[in-house]
Formats: C-alpha cells, structure tokens, sequence
C-alpha cells in the first residue's frame, strides 16, 4: 500500500463489485474491501481508514448497523452511503449519521471516484 494515498474501505455484499471497483479506484487510493458489516468492522478496528463506501443492504450486520456503530464509537470517518432501494426513511437514518453522500445503485466506478476525489479534496482545505 502507498503511504501517500488515501485508504478506502469498499463495503458491499456483492464480491464482483468489490473487486471491480478495488481495479478501479486503485490509481487515486488504497483499497481494501469487505463483503459484510462484520469483516468492515474488523478493517475499521485494525486498519487506517479514510473513506469508507457502504452498502446498505447486507448480512450479518447491515450497512445502516455499522455506520450507527461507528458513530456510537465517536468514529467520524467520512461515509459514502451505496443502495439499491432509495427509501427516505434509510436516507433521514444516514443524515442524523452524518454520512457524507447517498449513492443510488447502479453507479459508475468513474462516480464513486469523483465522490472520493471531492472528499479527499475537502479534507486537504481543513488542513
């Protein structure tokens, strides 16, 4: 992994989708992927994250489950949000949350990226 980029956690039940876009975000970032809530979690706890795109809908622990997890541990890594089913009740949950985007599926590789680049970007002018 390059030290100089940043690190996202590409969270979806879905394997074929995690490894396409592990290809295709692996110029601009580090990628690591997950295909549940559980195996995220474990990342989270032993890995260096700074992004994090989340699928909703998962087993064993949902994307909903992790994130309010995260919060609950006063971890305020930035969140992409990824589903299938645009619902309001899901997307008012994930606002409270602070999530930093909602992305309806499909997506494009090219999407999540510019989403990504726009945060990395953000994060630099705090600095």
């Amino acid at each position: 992994m390059s030290l100089s980029k940043k690190t996202v956690l590409f969270v979806d039940d879905e394997p074929a989708l995690v490894n396409i876009m592990k290809d295709r975000l692996k110029d601009d970032f580090n990628v690591i992927g997950a295909n549940n809530g559980e195996e995220a979690w474990d990342h989270i706890e032993k890995d260096q994250i700074d992004f994090i795109v989340l699928d909703l809908e998962m087993p064993q622990m949902s994307g909903l489950e992790l994130l309010a997890r995260l919060r609950s541990n006063e971890n305020n890594t930035e969140v992409i949000i990824t589903t299938g089913k645009s619902n309001r009740f899901y997307a008012e949950q994930c606002a409270d949350l602070g999530v930093s985007g909602y992305i309806i599926k499909p997506y494009t590789g090219s999407e999540i990226r510019m989403r990504l680049l726009a945060l990395q970007d953000k994060q630099k002018k705090r600095m």
